[in-house]
């Protein structure tokens, strides 16, 4: 999914309407358009800032740039754009606070619905592992019946 922003001189915006929600991963990316000269022949990265506060720097490659899976771990992330040129010029933006919605997903949790429809060598495995009952029927002293039922 992309969010997409316009770049003017130090500015930055937001210009799409997309519902962000945490918890995703390589999935979201900013989508940006330098709308002004002073960006052309700089070097650009994108700076995130988790709720926590660790940061985290990325290249811009062909103004996109992929947003890091652990800024995605809470419920906003903030970010700020900055071109590095000769002798040691250095343009950036204002940050901006993209809010992201709750998740419903919990890792590892919920049942594996493979196996919902099993094959015929599935089924009948899956009954003589899960419900096997033995009975001992012992009808004198030198005779023992074994009566397996599988349901």
């Amino acid at each position: 999914m992309n969010l997409t922003f316009d770049v003017c001189n130090q500015g930055i915006s937001r210009t799409d309407d997309c519902n962000v929600v945490n918890l995703s991963q390589e999935y979201l990316y900013l989508v940006l358009t330098f709308k002004t000269a002073d960006w052309n022949g700089l070097s650009k990265y994108a700076l995130f800032k988790d709720k926590t506060g660790a940061y985290y720097k990325k290249h811009i490659t062909d103004d996109t740039v992929k947003v890091p899976a652990k800024c995605l771990l809470q419920d906003y992330f903030l970010f700020t754009i900055y071109g590095l040129g000769n002798d040691d010029l250095r343009v950036t933006t204002n940050q901006i606070k993209v809010y992201t919605g709750q998740s419903g997903y919990v890792n590892g949790e919920g049942e594996d619905d493979s196996l919902d429809d099993p094959t015929i060598a599935e089924d009948i495995y899956l009954k003589l592992d899960n419900t096997i009952e033995m009975t001992v029927v012992f009808e004198d002293e030198s005779t023992a019946t074994y009566d397996v039922v599988v349901r």
